[in-house]
């Protein structure tokens, strides 16, 4: 097959003339043992144990520094957790304000299929969901099996969405008609229009995750942040407001979110807390 690409285009991918080298394995192709990229890891950490304890032989007397302190060091410290964890991290930030806690995204969406299932519930689709095959609502509701509850939300989408597409051409109506505010008709209409919309950012949401696309996840949490709240999960709504204020307070956090990398000011900062947890215990 031959393609034919115009002059100044940039292709995504690399073509490589020719066949692709393939190595071939014997016994003594190196697969395990150390490395030199561990043994610079480990070397930096050995580094980062004298700078910190400061070790001293003063008259044949042993003494290291005990009062470790990490308010003043430049650095951040960004740790990723659920929602649960993330409300600590949140309180530890008033007293060491370079942590910088962010929200893990795979249990929000886990919680975003519970704030559709809420809102919607009363409008039909738990009794949509059972035509589906779903049996057991209350695992459903709880989204007890993340993936089952997923399909059935993304097979209602699509039905929904196929049905208002096919109703609004029918009537040559418009999508910003259906919201009108001075049309008080079509109450049913302008409901699943809402999931239609509501759990076309929770699949944004979710395909932010999939491809590794964070400002996917970051719009798509703030369309949905005042859902969570409508739906009375008040600790997301909390979390998510936290995430979104450093995501903004740090602009240069969002560009590195997926890049972060073990530096020498990081190892040294995780080693200082847990040098602190067991030093300075009494």
């Amino acid at each position: 097959m031959v393609c034919k690409i115009p002059n100044g285009i940039q292709l995504p991918i690399d073509i490589r003339n020719g066949l692709e080298e393939i190595i071939e394995l014997t016994a003594n192709m190196p697969l395990f043992g150390m490395n030199p990229e561990i043994d610079k890891i480990l070397l930096i950490f050995q580094e980062v144990f004298q700078e910190l304890l400061d070790l001293k032989n003063i008259n044949g007397e042993l003494t290291y520094k005990r009062d470790f302190n990490a308010e003043n060091d430049d650095d951040f410290l960004d740790i990723v957790a659920d929602e649960a964890i993330y409300r600590q991290l949140i309180k530890c930030r008033k007293k060491w304000p370079n942590l910088r806690p962010l929200l893990g995204q795979w249990h929000t969406s886990k919680d975003f299929c519970s704030v559709l299932i809420v809102l919607f519930s009363s409008y039909g689709l738990l009794s949509m969901a059972s035509r589906l095959g779903v049996h057991f609502f209350d695992k459903f509701e709880l989204v007890v099996d993340y993936r089952s509850t997923a399909r059935v939300l993304d097979l209602l989408w699509v039905a929904v969405g196929t049905a208002i597409n096919v109703y609004i051409t029918s009537k040559k109506m418009s999508f910003s008609e259906i919201m009108d505010v001075k049309n008080d008709t079509n109450i049913c209409l302008k409901v699943w229009y809402l999931y239609y919309k509501w759990a076309g950012i929770w699949k944004a949401h979710k395909m932010g995750m999939r491809i590794g696309n964070f400002s996917i996840q970051k719009d798509s949490l703030a369309a949905a942040a005042p859902l969570f709240a409508s739906a009375a999960k008040s600790n997301y709504t909390t979390a998510i407001v936290h995430f979104l204020a450093i995501i903004a307070m740090y602009p240069q956090l969002k560009e590195s979110y997926f890049t972060l990398v073990l530096s020498k000011s990081h190892m040294k900062i995780i080693i200082i807390i847990i040098l602190a947890s067991v030093l300075m215990k009494p």
